[in-house]
């Protein structure tokens, strides 16, 4: 089966096309996620104005409460070359991403991890375990 420019209308040979204007990882990175706000406003804020989310992070802590917003994700399906087959990512938040982030370099610069600690301790398999 063809349509009118030739292509394939069978749906097991087509597949849906994007068009975002640019290549997939450029549409990761510059689309706006859960959040509302694109990479590239993330990434102004924390140069310009480094101080607003130092205090927004910082209130995150003292409060204990994580922002709702911070923890919704949008799922995308991706075609794999079979048709009807997809894989599924969740694109999450991009200030929660980056407060994880802060959160992580933090216990990271003041956990000490035993020399017998091979789970979760970069640069070390548990397969060297004795």
């Amino acid at each position: 089966m063809a349509d009118d420019d030739g292509g394939s209308t069978d749906p097991k040979k087509s597949r849906p096309k994007r068009d975002h204007g640019g290549s997939e990882d450029d549409a990761k990175e510059k689309s706006s996620r859960a959040d509302g706000f694109p990479a590239d406003y993330v990434a102004l804020v924390a140069k310009k104005d480094p101080e607003l989310l130092t205090t927004a992070f910082d209130t995150v802590m003292r409060e204990g409460e994580y922002p709702q917003m911070w923890k919704k994700a949008d799922v995308v399906l991706i075609p794999k070359k079979d048709w009807g087959n997809f894989r599924a990512i969740a694109l999450l938040s991009r200030l929660g991403k980056l407060f994880e982030r802060v959160v992580a370099a933090r216990i990271k610069s003041i956990w000490n991890a035993s020399p017998n600690q091979y789970g979760f301790v970069k640069g070390r398999e548990t397969k060297e375990a004795s």
